[in-house]
């Protein structure tokens, strides 16, 4: 059997890497990952996984970077790469705060970019960064989506409607049915009032160069 060319990667006990959208980077987190809404509930409960870590991994060099640490109380979730920079947001229990951090591709220079105030009923369900431009959202259980930032607003969808991504003065949305069989539809809302303007059968797709794609 030949011999396998099979590269080590020191990165800690993170075992999963995702890429970073539009660039060349990869991240892992460990622990609860991107579900922040199962950090809350671990924080609660004084769980012994009291945080967690975020890493990038350069390509192809394989180079690790962890830029930020957190202390106990506080969590990553998913980072995202637009117009050149990289943001991390980082919810912090113990202060109650959302904290939206900026860096550039070589992690030389990390600053906070913004920073807001969670409110007294924040169950942070489905509480992530999404792109173009950057914007940070949630989708309540009762089916109540919502930006926090940079405008804070909020509308009702479908039950079986899901956020993929923005397209600056739009929001798309996927929407599944099973009338007998399963099939999807893209719909696109106005930002940031969230009125339906089109809907197609299918899905709409984002390449790495920013070309937008319905497929279907």
């Amino acid at each position: 059997m030949e011999e396998i060319n099979i590269r080590k990667i020191p990165t800690d006990g993170i075992a999963y890497l995702r890429k970073l959208e539009g660039s060349d980077l990869f991240y892992g987190i460990d622990h609860c990952g991107d579900d922040l809404y199962e950090a809350k509930e671990l924080f609660e409960m004084d769980h012994r996984l009291d945080h967690n870590r975020l890493i990038f991994v350069t390509y192809p060099e394989g180079i690790v970077y962890e830029p930020l640490t957190a202390e106990k109380g506080e969590y990553f979730g998913d980072p995202v790469f637009d117009e050149g920079l990289i943001f991390i947001l980082k919810v912090d229990f113990n202060k109650r705060k959302l904290i939206i951090y900026r860096s550039d591709l070589k992690f030389k220079e990390i600053m906070v970019h913004v920073q807001l105030d969670m409110e007294e009923d924040e169950d942070c369900y489905n509480l992530r960064l999404v792109r173009y431009p950057v914007t940070l959202i949630k989708t309540s259980k009762d089916n109540l989506f919502r930006i926090l930032w940079p405008l804070k607003t909020e509308f009702e969808i479908d039950p079986h409607e899901s956020f993929d991504h923005r397209i600056d003065e739009y929001l798309i949305f996927s929407m599944w049915f099973e009338d007998p069989d399963y099939r999807e539809e893209a719909i696109i809302r106005r930002y940031p009032d969230g009125e339906k303007l089109w809907n197609h059968k299918g899905s709409i797709f984002t390449t790495d160069d920013g070309q937008e794609w319905l497929v279907g």
